[in-house]
């Protein structure tokens, strides 16, 4: 049996869809701000969080921040097994990765394959909102690539057949464990627990404060209708009323108190109904007038605001101005942007281990041996100005380590671009030899300047040519030697 035999040629995790040909999928659910709060306190905490990433807007916020943060410009380099660059191995990865990913398999049908940045951003979502990513590779007939489903990681679980090993599984539609334990299924925790392959959520702690909140806003907009706003009282003056109800009813009692009910609950109705740009019309035994809001009755809700502010922007491991909360100071200070960016790395560190593995897999499949590394840019916060100084800083450096023999042309170019050079020369050994060539030429006095400053006068040198060519009558020409300003500036 050989070794290709383990990759099947379909996907392998159960699709949880109910599948019909007459009914389409159902749609995601929009209306859970219908939901009330005692109805969210019966899910589930992993179902919670997923639904406030979409619902709450300061945790839909935290994660769409996340997901711009975190997916930047990212590069790919096959590595052999010491770690230098396999330059045939990066080749045929991005191949496979252009064709993959911009050429459909099937010209004669619609596909549906997301573009690696959508995937990228399902990675991050899930990240966040779970503590683990995990997908699976889709192979066609010829073990070739032709799709990665995300998995939601909450449906993964782990069988324990003995000790020390863990199997994962996901239940089909009929409720049976289908066996995940395949070469082109990848999961990975962000923060592993002791003892179980299990990931958890690291915003966890959001939950109890975003209830709590949801909660004080919802006494918060009971207090404002009822004393917020001025309102109008109605008055009913019931010996008008008596006196103009009809004959009839003023004899008898019951139907007099009837009447006087009937009245009243018109009277109430009609103002009710009313709407803001309609005038008042109600006969003369109703006595209409306004209610000013009683200054007694306020509450100041910005103290408890502000804490549960920052709760969830702790919670959520966010900075408050990602969340609109400026409250008390003009934005986030210097310690606040370097850990948050120290975070956006973390969740950039996995996706990439996991991307790695994916890309690695790939070249598996084409008979390569080497490994691949994905890295992401570095979030910068900086501006073009100072970014682009700080490039050429970069560069100067390495090209001296390239003079040095400390990295070679295809890792430096990597490491200043994230690519590798298209030529397969030396850039930047050209570069160094014609530099050295140029500061040789200036050290004999054959021409060429140097890219480095030379330091001498260029009045002196034209004087200098000017009096060896003039020669006395009979006189010998000198041998020519370099002077001695060249000499010393070359030492």
């Amino acid at each position: 049996m050989g070794v290709f035999n383990f990759f099947k040629s379909k996907k392998q995790t159960p699709d949880l869809n109910p599948i019909s040909s007459t009914a389409p999928l159902q749609k995601p659910n929009s209306a859970l701000y219908k939901t009330l709060i005692k109805d969210f306190r019966y899910s589930s905490p992993d179902e919670l969080l997923l639904k406030l990433s979409k619902a709450h807007p300061d945790v839909s916020n935290a994660l769409v921040a996340l997901m711009a943060n975190v997916n930047t410009r990212i590069s790919f380099v096959a590595r052999k097994i010491d770690g230098s660059i396999d330059k045939s191995a990066t080749k045929a990865l991005m191949k496979i990765l252009n064709t993959w990913e911009n050429y459909p398999f099937d010209p004669n049908k619609w596909d549906y394959k997301q573009p690696l940045n959508s995937i990228i951003n399902g990675l991050v979502k899930y990240a966040f909102v779970r503590g683990a990513v995990s997908c699976e590779i889709e192979l066609n007939n010829r073990r070739e690539p032709v799709n990665i489903h995300l998995i939601d990681p909450i449906t993964v679980d782990f069988l324990h057949p003995r000790e020390n090993v863990y199997v994962p599984a996901m239940k089909d539609a009929q409720g049976r464990y289908v066996k995940l334990d395949i070469p082109t299924f990848f999961y990975e925790v962000l923060v592993p627990e002791a003892s179980t392959p299990y990931g958890e959520s690291l915003i966890l702690s959001v939950l109890e404060t975003v209830f709590f909140s949801m909660e004080v806003i919802r006494d918060l907009e009971r207090v404002i209708k009822k004393f917020g706003y001025p309102r109008y009282s109605a008055k009913v003056l019931i010996d008008i009323l008596i006196k103009n109800a009809p004959p009839a009813i003023k004899l008898d009692k019951v139907k007099l108190s009837n009447y006087i009910k009937e009245k009243m609950n018109e009277i109430k109705s009609g103002l009710a109904d009313t709407k803001p740009e309609e005038a008042f019309i109600f006969p003369d035994f109703v006595d209409l007038s306004l209610i000013e809001s009683s200054s007694e009755a306020k509450i100041d809700f910005r103290p408890i605001i502000e804490i549960l502010d920052q709760q969830i922007s702790a919670s959520l491991k966010t900075l408050p101005t990602i969340l609109g909360r400026t409250i008390g100071k003009s934005g986030a200070s210097q310690e606040e942007v370097v850990l948050y960016t120290k975070i956006i790395k973390m969740y950039q560190r996995h996706i990439a281990s996991t991307l790695g593995k994916i890309f690695t897999m790939f070249l598996r499949l084409n008979g390569k041996k080497s490994f691949v590394e994905v890295r992401f840019a570095p979030v910068d916060l900086r501006s073009e100005a100072e970014i682009e100084n700080h490039k050429i800083m970069k560069q100067k450096r390495f090209i001296e380590a390239v003079k040095l023999g400390w990295v070679d042309d295809y890792e430096a170019c990597f490491e200043l671009y994230g690519v590798l050079p298209k030529q397969e020369s030396e850039i930047f050994g050209k570069y160094l030899e014609l530099e050295n060539s140029q500061l040789f030429d200036r050290i004999k006095g054959e021409g060429g300047d140097s890219p480095y400053t030379s330091g001498v006068d260029e009045t002196d040198r034209t004087r200098r040519n000017t009096d060896e060519d003039i020669l006395e009558e009979g006189e010998e020409p000198k041998p020519n030697q370099p002077s001695s300003e060249v000499i010393n500036e070359s030492n």
